[in-house]
């Protein structure tokens, strides 16, 4: 069978390292030397970088290598409605978490256009034979870098209603058939291993 995925598949964290040619075109992306078709080639071009060294090594689940976000949530924040981008707390010393900006929140949050990832799950589909994943950062996820605001109790519960739950249904309802074959593996590994007794609980 082809892309037949062993009992116990491989696959990555979800982010991969970012090309050195990636890093500059980001700078002329900040500095607004690129248009729109640019950022999408180029972002476009490094998933793909992304999924062939990833078949090459040989692993079975593969992802984008998170290539059009920077950071596992922080590009995410741009796509949220009401929130105030009050910068870093620190900008100096040590590399950490507390040097990306962090946000108040300013009215009702929302995601007119989701966060972007059924984009980047359909996109990563039609690159490669493999099963694929993306990476959904959860509510916990997003929140450390938010100030608690408008009528908001506390920063855990802004996005628990508000954000991700379509983008959530379209994913796993895409993604039906990777999962039939990942249980279609564990049943071949039973029906080839017929003496193996497996043990409940």
């Amino acid at each position: 069978m082809a892309n037949q995925i062993p009992l116990l598949p491989t696959t990555v964290v979800g982010s991969y390292a970012l090309p050195a040619w990636l890093h500059t075109a980001d700078e002329k992306i900040s500095s607004n030397a690129y248009g729109p078709t640019d950022i999408q080639e180029t972002l476009d071009d490094a998933v793909m970088m992304a999924v062939r060294d990833q078949e090459e090594a040989g692993i079975d689940i593969i992802s984008d290598g998170e290539m059009k976000r920077r950071g596992f949530v922080q590009s995410l924040f741009r796509r949220i409605s009401n929130l105030k981008d009050l910068g870093p707390p620190r900008k100096v010393g040590e590399s950490g978490l507390d040097m990306e900006p962090s946000f108040q929140v300013m009215g009702k949050v929302d995601l007119p256009a989701g966060l972007g990832i059924v984009e980047e799950f359909r996109f990563l589909k039609t690159k490669t034979m493999k099963l694929v994943k993306v990476t959904l950062p959860s509510p916990l996820a997003l929140t450390p870098w938010i100030i608690p605001g408008a009528g908001y109790r506390n920063r855990l519960v802004h996005f628990y209603h508000e954000v991700e739950a379509e983008e959530i249904f379209t994913i796993c309802s895409d993604q039906l058939t990777d999962v039939e074959r990942i249980e279609e593996a564990y049943r071949r590994w039973l029906r080839e291993h017929p003496g193996v007794k497996l043990r409940a609980g």
